[in-house]
């Protein structure tokens, strides 16, 4: 049976305005920031 919703979709990538990396929706970057400010 063909299911046309079981697609996959791509993930919601955001760019940091700090350091321009680019990170998942709602994720810390690699460097540590989060909403442009660094978290511990």
């Amino acid at each position: 049976m063909r299911r046309s919703h079981d697609a996959l979709t791509t993930a919601a990538v955001s760019i940091d305005k700090e350091t321009g990396a680019t990170h998942l929706r709602h994720h810390v970057t690699a460097d540590g920031y989060y909403r442009g400010r660094k978290i511990k």
